[in-house]
């Protein structure tokens, strides 16, 4: 049987500069138009800076969900199921300050990492995806908050 051909995906990564809330935004937004292809997740409930009082409750969560998963360390390495609502809703409320959230489709294949406090992320969107995320960000364009490798 012939391999089913992938559309084709591009990276996108968040422009330095940002102000607070458009970064949360940059953040948070791909994860809701990626969430349908995600498969797998993970978060640390770590920042190297105070977490926002809006996360605290989803942050308490986190540490019991890592606990829940019997981790040595329950603040690392926090499986998320991306499929549960309640789940998916801390992993979109701590990505934006967390050390590290990364998002994996069926494949394997990383389609959203956030790293540093909030400071890195890539994410990698099919011109679908794209489109959707421009619609979801409007009036903002996708290059006001996110540049390609090019």
């Amino acid at each position: 049987m012939p391999a089913t051909r992938l559309p084709p995906r591009r990276d996108w990564f968040r422009r330095d500069g940002l102000s607070a809330a458009a970064a949360v935004r940059a953040h948070r937004e791909p994860l809701r138009v990626l969430r349908a292809d995600l498969r797998t997740a993970y978060l640390d409930a770590y920042s190297d800076r105070p977490w926002p009082p809006e996360t605290l409750p989803s942050h308490e969560r986190a540490l019991r969900m890592g606990a829940e998963q019997g981790a040595p360390d329950p603040a690392a390495g926090i499986e998320v199921d991306v499929r549960d609502d309640g789940r998916f809703a801390v992993l979109a409320a701590l990505a934006p300050y967390s050390v590290c959230a990364e998002a994996r489709d069926g494949e394997g294949q990383q389609l959203y990492g956030a790293y540093d406090t909030g400071t890195g992320l890539c994410v990698t969107l099919t011109p679908a995806q794209e489109a959707a995320l421009a619609a979801r960000l409007a009036p903002l364009d996708l290059t006001a908050l996110y540049r390609t490798r090019g």
